[in-house]
């Protein structure tokens, strides 16, 4: 198999295997990998793709992908802060009635019933929560 040579490489994936090897020239035998250096690697892998990274930093494939995922799904944790949606005020006893399923793309879901609202207002409440109101 034909040696990679640094030229080829990013200069964030060159940093990142820097790291990884300065890291495993000071550990002792069974040491872990640091989050820290995990950190990094899912972050170059979200750059470089995870095979060349996990090829460049030496890293268990598998593990990487485990900590991408797990990674957007703290992520998306992260970015979902509850808001509130204000609907205009109107004559609930319209007697316009709908009912929605909206998923997002994590796929979290939300069952929305109105009475009283006209579909572009319903839209944008499901835009909203999808993340498309921002």
């Amino acid at each position: 198999m034909a040696t990679r040579t640094t030229d080829s490489l990013s200069a964030s994936l060159q940093k990142a295997r820097q790291r990884f090897e300065a890291w495993r020239k000071t550990r002792t035998r069974g040491d872990r990998i640091p989050e820290r250096l995990w950190t990094l690697a899912v972050r170059t892998a979200g750059k470089h793709g995870p095979y060349k990274t996990a090829i460049t930093l030496r890293l268990d494939y598998m593990g990487l992908k485990r900590r991408m995922a797990r990674g957007v799904v703290n992520a998306t944790a992260k970015s979902k802060t509850q808001s509130f949606v204000e609907l205009p005020r109107g004559d609930l006893a319209m007697t316009a009635h709908a009912i929605a399923w909206v998923e997002d793309p994590s796929g979290t879901k939300m069952r929305i019933e109105l009475r009283g609202l006209d579909a572009a207002q319903i839209g944008a409440l499901a835009r909203s929560f999808a993340g498309g109101g921002r």
